[in-house]
C-alpha cells in the first residue's frame, strides 16, 4: 500500500470472540514482519478491542465509534479506559478541534466514511492521519491537493 496501512476492521458480532482473535494472531504470525507492520486493526467492540491488544500488542489498534451504535458517551469512556493507539470516528464526530486534541494526546486519527473530496481535504488539513473511503482515487487526489507545497 505504498507506505500506507491496511486497516482490518474486526467485527464484534461473531458468536465467540476468542476464535476470531486466535485466527488473527495466527494469520499475522505467518506474515513477514514487513506485512505485519503494515497492518492496523480496528473495532467498535470494547471487549474485542481489549482481547486484540492483549493478543497482538505490537499491532496498532484503533477504536471505531459512530453516532448510531457506539454513542458518544460510550466512545468517550472507551477512549479513556481502553487507551487505543488510534481513534476512528465517523466523520460527523470529527470536528477540527477534536482531531487536534486527539492527536495532542498521542492517538492517530482515521476518519470514516468520507467520499466527498472537499470534506477529505478539510480533514487532512485538520490533521487526520487517514481517511476511510469508498472513493480512494478522488480522495487521494483531494488530500494531495490540500497539502501545502
Amino acid at each position: 500500500a505504498r507506505g500506507g496501512l491496511v486497516n482490518v476492521e474486526v467485527k464484534g458480532d461473531a458468536p465467540e470472540r476468542e476464535p476470531v482473535v486466535r485466527a488473527l494472531h495466527t494469520l499475522l504470525a505467518r506474515r513477514p514482519p514487513r506485512a505485519r507492520d503494515a497492518c492496523l486493526l480496528s473495532t467498535f467492540d470494547p471487549l474485542l478491542f481489549v482481547m486484540l491488544r492483549r493478543a497482538l500488542p505490537a499491532t496498532p489498534c484503533g477504536f471505531l465509534f459512530d453516532t448510531d451504535n457506539t454513542r458518544p458517551i460510550r466512545a468517550r469512556f472507551a477512549r479513556v479506559a481502553l487507551r487505543p493507539h488510534g481513534l476512528h470516528p465517523e466523520h460527523v464526530l470529527a470536528p477540527d478541534r477534536a482531531i487536534r486534541r486527539w492527536r495532542r494526546r498521542g492517538a492517530f486519527v482515521n476518519v470514516w466514511t468520507v467520499d466527498g473530496p472537499d470534506r477529505a481535504a478539510a480533514l487532512a488539513r485538520a490533521g487526520a492521519d487517514g481517511i476511510i473511503t469508498n472513493e480512494p482515487g478522488a480522495i487521494l487526489a483531494a488530500v494531495a491537493g490540500s497539502q501545502a507545497p
